[in-house]
């Protein structure tokens, strides 16, 4: 008998995505304080920008690595710019449909931990590719090719400009997500 539900039980025996990869581009961690355990989520991303391999580890519970092996297998074929939605509450639910079992209350930490280490991982990517980049302005959103003179033109341009009107009009900070602290900085400075 598991002390788990019987797909949450199926996962943690035979996780997908479970161990190191070779070569990853990018990484990140997250941890549950509620539990004091911990989850790491390495990706690599290929030449066409799509996330190839994934892999994690945890030292977490049987939810926990579920959850991770989740993440995992929902970041796999897709590019940074198509992960939106880990910003989102729908992202605990699309962990856990993928599942297909949803998980107690008492457990969403163990699902706030693997999305974590997933936009860590993210964030570490953008700062490869910021760091990488060769133009003229700064380069804030990876996920789209915008740069800072970019949005520094929009702000300028109208009073009382948003971070959602920065993305509806140039899909910043729509992608990953990892860019919209910096957006909004500029965003504030403008003023």
């Amino acid at each position: 008998m598991s002390l788990y539900p019987r797909q949450i039980d199926e996962r943690f025996k035979h996780p997908r995505n479970a161990g190191r990869i070779d070569d990853p581009s990018c990484g990140g961690r997250g941890a549950a304080l509620e539990c004091g355990c911990a989850v790491g989520i390495s990706l690599r991303i290929d030449a066409e920008g799509k996330i190839e391999a994934g892999g994690f580890w945890s030292n977490g519970c049987g939810y926990m690595i579920a959850a991770a092996d989740s993440v995992v297998s929902l970041m796999l074929g897709k590019r940074p710019a198509d992960l939106g939605f880990l910003r989102t509450e729908n992202a605990a639910k699309a962990a856990a449909a993928e599942i297909g079992c949803e998980f107690p209350a008492d457990r969403r930490h163990c699902i706030d931990a693997g999305l974590a280490a997933a936009k860590a991982a993210l964030e570490d990517h953008r700062q490869t590719v910021v760091n990488e980049f060769k133009g003229e302005a700064a380069l804030i959103c990876t996920c789209f090719g915008i740069d800072e003179e970019t949005i520094t033109g929009l702000a300028a341009s109208e009073s009382g400009i948003t971070l959602d009107d920065v993305a509806k009009r140039t899909n910043a900070g729509s992608g990953c997500g990892s860019c919209r602290m910096l957006i909004q900085e500029i965003l504030d400075n403008a003023v």
